[in-house]
């Protein structure tokens, strides 16, 4: 595998060739695609939290704040996404490290349930903190353009592994 720089990279791009089996400033072009499929998500996903306006994300806050079913919704969404996290994670462990499966999953396993146990009792929370960022004045340009880099940085990686 070749270690190229990111304008070799876009020159071999832009002659048709695949960029699969190289490596871009040190990590193979797969792990590039995967990242800027995730920053492409995270930037599309504050769009639409912006999108969806503070009142709506408050009431969301407030009606899981006050409801039980809600709680456990959040608590089973929680478990889902933190698993989908830690499997990715777990797979660069995997990459770069000596340790078994059993060990990652045995981690895995532990983090997810650290993670989802906290998540479902401070979600209510985060809602909350979202709606008063965009609802700010000062910070809503600062996440309008931090979700535009986020979607631009992510779309740019996941063409260059295309």
């Amino acid at each position: 595998m070749a270690d190229l720089g990111l304008f070799e990279a876009w020159g071999i791009w832009f002659e048709g060739r695949s960029l699969t089996g190289h490596c871009v400033l040190g990590l193979p072009i797969l792990w590039w695609s995967r990242i800027g499929k995730v920053l492409a998500f995270t930037g599309g996903l504050t769009a639409i939290l912006d999108l969806l306006g503070p009142d709506v994300l408050r009431r969301f806050s407030e009606r899981l704040r006050t409801t039980r079913r809600a709680q456990q919704f959040v608590a089973t969404s929680t478990w889902a996404l933190v698993g989908v996290f830690m499997g990715l994670v777990s797979t660069v462990i995997a990459t770069w490290t000596f340790w078994g499966p059993f060990f990652l999953e045995a981690g895995v396993i532990v983090i997810v349930c650290a993670a989802a146990l906290v998540l479902s009792g401070v979600s209510d929370k985060i809602f909350a903190r979202v709606a008063s960022i965009i609802e700010d004045p000062k910070t809503e340009r600062w996440w309008r353009v931090g979700s535009f880099v986020l979607l631009l940085v992510g779309f740019h990686f996941d063409l260059l592994a295309s």
